[in-house]
C-alpha cells in the first residue's frame, strides 16, 4: 500500500528517494555571513551559529502553526511597542559608538604624538587635531548622555507593558510547536539524514562538508539596529558558495 498524502507521506517518500540516490557523495560548501552594522553597512559577522538541515524547517513550522487553536497573540500591540522603543535605542547606540570611535582615534593620535619632538611641525599639527577631536568627543559624550536618559524613559515605559505580553506569546509558542521535535525525529529515523553545524570565523566564513541531497541553511543573528528583532535565514543550498546577508535574510521580531 502507498503512503497517504500527509506530512508522514512526505517524510516516507523523502526516505525512499534518499535511499535510491545514496549518500556516499560529499561536497564542500562555504557560507559567508554579513550583517548591517549601526550605520546599516554590511560587514562580516563572526560567531554566528550556522545549522545546515536536510529539510525545510519553515515548512514544518508552518504546518504546526496552521493547526494552532488561535493565531500568535498580541502581534500588533508588540510591534507598536517595538517600533516606539527602537528610535531611542538606536539613537543611544549610535551616540555611544561615536564616542568610542573618538576615543580610539584620540588614543592612537596621543601615542603618535608621544613619539614626536615637541618643537616638530608634525607635533604642532597633531596637537591641534587632538584639541579639535577632544572637543568633538566632549560633544559626543553629551549626546550619548542625553540619549541614555531618553532610552531609560523609553525602557521604563516599554518593559512593564511588553513583558506580560511576551510571556503569553512564549506560552503560545510552546503549545503550538510542541510537536516539532517529534517531526524532526521521525524524519531522521526514516532517512538517516541529520543536520550539521558550525560557527562563522572572524571573517564571517564557515566551511562544511555535506552529503548528497537537498539542504537548507538555518541561522539567526542579533539585529544591532533593533534589540527586539533578529536576522533569520532558512535558505536552500543551491551552490558551493552561499552568502547570507540582508538581501536573503528576514528581520523577525523577537516576540
Amino acid at each position: 500500500m502507498g503512503c497517504p498524502v500527509t506530512l508522514k507521506s512526505t517524510i516516507c517518500w523523502t526516505g525512499l528517494l534518499t535511499s535510491l540516490i545514496g549518500c556516499d557523495v560529499t561536497r564542500d560548501v562555504t557560507i559567508q555571513v554579513e550583517l548591517p552594522d549601526l550605520e546599516s553597512t554590511e560587514t562580516a559577522a563572526p560567531g554566528v551559529p550556522i545549522i545546515v538541515l536536510p529539510y525545510d524547517r519553515d515548512s514544518l513550522l508552518a504546518i504546526l502553526e496552521a493547526n494552532a487553536e488561535r493565531p500568535r497573540p498580541h502581534v500588533r500591540v508588540l510591534d507598536s511597542l517595538f517600533q516606539a522603543f527602537r528610535g531611542p535605542y538606536l539613537a543611544f547606540a549610535r551616540a555611544a559608538a561615536r564616542v568610542e570611535r573618538y576615543r580610539d582615534t584620540l588614543n592612537a593620535l596621543k601615542a603618535e604624538l608621544d613619539t614626536l619632538p615637541r618643537d616638530a611641525e608634525a607635533y604642532r599639527a597633531g596637537f591641534q587635531q587632538f584639541a579639535l577631536l577632544s572637543d568633538s568627543l566632549e560633544r559626543a559624550e553629551s549626546l550619548r548622555e542625553a540619549g541614555a536618559r531618553d532610552l531609560k524613559r523609553a525602557r521604563d515605559s516599554f518593559v512593564p507593558m511588553s513583558d506580560s505580553l511576551r510571556r503569553e506569546v512564549r506560552t503560545w509558542e510552546e503549545a503550538t510547536f510542541a510537536g516539532y521535535d517529534t517531526l524532526v525525529k521521525n524524519f531522521v529515523d526514516r532517512t538517516g539524514r541529520q543536520g550539521v553545524s558550525d560557527t562563522t570565523d572572524t571573517r564571517g566564513y564557515v566551511g562544511l562538508t555535506l552529503g548528497r541531497g537537498p539542504w537548507w541553511v538555518y541561522a539567526r543573528a542579533w539585529d544591532v539596529l533593533d534589540p527586539n528583532s533578529e536576522w533569520y535565514w532558512n535558505v536552500p543550498i543551491d551552490s558551493d558558495t552561499l552568502y547570507l546577508d540582508s538581501s536573503n535574510g528576514t528581520r523577525l521580531a523577537t516576540y
